[in-house]
């Protein structure tokens, strides 16, 4: 099975190609163009490094959030579009399951035991994060309650609910986020381990092992899960409301 994974919900956006679950290539995508050029432009570069043609692809994986706003459209629209044009089926994944299952396979790599959960998180803007946790199993993760996004100290709380603070790893693309509230919590002794940006690989294999369960979309049941309501929406929920001078 080969799959062009396209992640553009980070700041660092990258592609991958992942053939029989192995990544062959991965590559972010440069900024120093809008996203929405330079996810082509490096798409035209992958393509020619590894000598396969989009037809060849059997499903597109993309991340369908929660990040940017802007970020999210450019690779889900993008892959709307291949995926009608060359009617591949389409699997969609969470970033912070990325998130999480990348920092598990670093983990599992090293000498480190593996916790009961693991945890994800990225700064959402606004003094907020995106997180959610999980428990691990053989070849997936399972959620422990909805992807979230509320303040650094709600999220830790959240945490706490689920077990001690030995039970949690802590898997991050932007371990800050945390760093003053865990400090003065039942977390602060609880290392965050980095994780990178250039997150196409590890959507790519959770795309393949989706694929594997048949838990596929095609282009017009794709959707983005912002999580969060987008500026434009929170705006007009806060207006005053002309009726009632609320």
């Amino acid at each position: 099975m080969l799959i062009l994974a396209v992640d553009t919900s980070t700041r660092t956006g990258s592609l991958a190609v992942v053939s029989d679950g192995n990544v062959f290539n991965l590559s972010p995508i440069p900024q120093d163009a809008p996203s929405s050029s330079s996810l082509f432009t490096q798409l035209k570069l992958i393509l020619a490094e590894t000598g396969y043609s989009m037809p060849q692809f059997d499903v597109f994986t993309v991340c369908a959030g929660p990040g940017s706003f802007t970020g999210l459209r450019v690779g889900l629209t993008a892959v709307k579009a291949w995926a009608e044009v060359y009617q591949r089926p389409i699997a969609a994944v969470s970033g912070l399951q990325a998130i999480a299952a990348k920092g598990l396979q670093s983990v599992c790599q090293s000498t480190q035991n593996v916790t009961r959960l693991v945890a994800a998180f990225f700064s959402a803007g606004r003094g907020q994060v995106y997180g959610s946790a999980y428990t691990h199993g053989k070849d997936q993760l399972c959620s422990v309650g909805d992807e979230m996004v509320l303040a650094p100290r709600d999220f830790l709380n959240f945490l706490g609910t689920q077990g001690t603070h030995s039970d949690v790893t802590l898997f991050s693309t932007t371990p800050s986020a945390l760093d003053e509230v865990r400090r003065e919590s039942v977390f602060a002794g609880t290392k965050v381990q980095a994780v990178s940006e250039s997150l196409a690989g590890s959507i790519g294999l959770l795309g393949y092992k989706q694929a594997l369960r048949d838990e596929l979309v095609d282009a017009y049941a794709l959707d983005a899960n912002y999580v969060r309501r987008c500026d434009a929406e929170l705006s007009w929920a806060d207006r005053p409301n002309k009726v009632t001078g609320g």
